[in-house]
């Protein structure tokens, strides 16, 4: 159960550094 909380939190930071990423390029 608490694996599948440490992926989606994992994979939430991945979207946040894209798209601030993208905010800093744009």
């Amino acid at each position: 159960m608490q694996q599948e909380k440490v992926i989606a939190y994992a994979s939430t930071k991945k979207i946040m550094k894209r798209i601030i990423t993208l905010m800093i390029l744009t």
